[in-house]
């Protein structure tokens, strides 16, 4: 159930946007990443040394995919702000209920795996980008871009 939950607030700001071109792009650019992942996936299997490096190296590409999604959510939350779409309150109430649920499910992360396993910032990591932000607080600018058009 929140699988198919976050797959629609996947989508969601671009179905809000009203193009349908932007709509048929953003699938066929959906699969053809999905044709890309099979090939690049056994190419990492067949190769040890680069499934070595990955898995080494795992901590920094999630680091560096949360401080992706925070600059993204932040140049969203920015052009929200000067669009006059949302006021200053809405937009803190938004961050603090992503930041609430980010550390409920962080919460839960420590408490269902130990500590020996998997380190704690690993999960924090997990949890900032398993949370959806950035297309949750699209979604009122896009519907805003498709109303005044």
């Amino acid at each position: 159930m929140l699988s198919t939950w976050k797959q629609l607030v996947r989508s969601l700001y671009v179905g809000m946007s009203g193009r349908a071109r932007m709509v048929k792009a953003s699938v066929v650019l959906s699969l053809a990443i999905l044709t890309a992942i099979g090939p690049i996936a056994q190419w990492i299997v067949d190769n040890g040394e680069v499934r070595a490096t990955i898995w080494n190296a795992f901590p920094w590409i999630l680091a560096a995919l949360a401080c992706l999604k925070t600059i993204a959510a932040a140049w969203v939350a920015a052009r929200v702000y000067r669009s006059g779409v949302l006021d200053d309150r809405t937009l803190v109430i938004g961050a603090v209920c992503w930041l609430v649920a980010v550390l409920a499910l962080h919460g839960l992360l420590v408490w269902l795996v130990p500590a020996l396993l998997v380190p704690r910032y690993l999960l924090a990591l997990v949890a900032i980008l398993a949370i959806p932000l950035t297309r949750i607080s699209a979604a009122p600018l896009a519907l805003a871009w498709n109303r005044h058009r």
